[in-house]
């Protein structure tokens, strides 16, 4: 058994009702055994490693609910974007452990910086995009550091998915035209579950069993939108009822009662990106 013992740091629970303190922690085979005020002298073997936190806080390791890293490269390490499988509109099925490069640097400075869990998502070209999952973020091996997959469905309205198909004059080069992809992809996906449940085995179909995940409540969907584009993720998502999150969300201060009324999670940000027409202007 391996002990490792942090002392003399103020400890940050992230409990409800429980102060700040001073405190010490234990941690046994990569896993915290106690936190204390002060842990008894018994419970502490003579090979602990023991480190001294003074000065220092303590705290949980931090959540990103929304990354991309390992997917896009940011440092010249490679040659494409691994996120945005741009080849259709719908794109449900796509498994986002199977583009995220572990020995990306973003990964290190990331737990270095207190960050140990990441939600991976892919990008945000298509309207339905794909799968995310959740990951440890110190490792060599996307699977092995991966903790629940799928995590959600990835959903993108607005001006990603717009630009990369108008380019193509393909539908959806507008908002009405992503919204139409919305709708019929739902309505898609709720014949073939309802269909399952009477009995008539559609045929296998991968992507509208990923969306069937989010129609049946197992999973949320996170979808991608700014400004106007949350009153259409509310009104679809309440129309088939799933559960969902707003990502980025920029333009939420204009629909503080339907974001409020729907119930719906919000991933806002990231708030260090540049002031611009459209998409990024608003708060």
């Amino acid at each position: 058994m391996r002990q490792t013992v942090i002392k003399g740091g103020t400890l940050y629970t992230m409990k409800d009702g429980q102060d700040v303190f001073q405190g010490e922690i234990l941690i046994e085979d990569g896993k915290i055994k106690k936190v204390m005020e002060r842990i008894p002298e018994e419970m502490i073997s003579d090979d602990a490693r023991i480190m001294d936190a003074s000065g220092l806080c303590v705290m949980p390791g931090l959540i990103d609910a929304h990354s991309h890293i390992g997917m896009f490269d940011f440092n010249s390490e490679t040659s494409v974007d691994e996120a945005n499988e741009t080849t259709d509109p719908v794109t449900l099925s796509i498994d986002a452990r199977y583009g995220v490069n572990p020995k990306a640097r973003e990964f290190k400075v990331a737990y270095e910086h207190g960050i140990t869990t990441m939600l991976l998502t892919p990008g945000s070209g298509n309207v339905f995009c794909g799968l995310p999952f959740a990951m440890k973020t110190y490792g060599d091996n996307a699977f092995d550091m991966s903790i629940k997959a799928p995590c959600a469905v990835k959903i993108a309205l607005g001006g990603n998915p717009k630009n990369t198909y108008g380019d193509r004059d393909q539908l959806p080069m507008t908002r009405m035209g992503v919204a139409k992809v919305l709708w019929d992809t739902f309505r898609k996906a709720k014949t073939y579950m309802e269909d399952q449940e009477n009995g008539k085995n559609p045929p296998y179909n991968a992507d509208m069993e990923a969306l069937c995940l989010a129609l049946k409540g197992e999973i949320p969907c996170k979808i991608h939108c700014t400004q106007y584009d949350m009153l259409t993720a509310i009104e679809v998502a309440k129309a088939f009822g799933v559960r969902f999150s707003l990502e980025h969300a920029w333009g939420a201060t204009d629909y503080i009662d339907e974001i409020v009324e729907s119930g719906c999670d919000v991933c806002y940000g990231p708030i260090a990106t540049y002031r611009c027409v459209g998409e990024r202007r608003k708060i």
